[in-house]
């Protein structure tokens, strides 16, 4: 994310994630038919779930996100 969005100060908002993840259940649904269905191994359904929600969880600007839409689109 750093460095598609060109900002080296990028970091996980703590009380963002840890509120994502006390409400994991429909998620974790979700994971679980992910990982039923062979996209990852049961094992990784867990670790996978919580990069998710680390991701989810990343202080972003309007500028970042516009950055990272640019590199996509290209």
């Amino acid at each position: 994310m750093k460095t598609l969005t060109g900002n080296p100060n990028l970091s996980i908002l703590q009380n963002v994630y840890e509120s994502e993840k006390k409400n994991w259940e429909s998620n974790l649904r979700i994971a679980a038919a992910l990982a039923t269905k062979g996209r990852f191994g049961i094992d990784k359904m867990i670790p996978a779930l919580d990069n998710y929600t680390k991701a989810c969880s990343i202080g972003l600007s309007v500028k970042d996100l516009t950055n990272m839409g640019l590199v996509l689109a290209r």
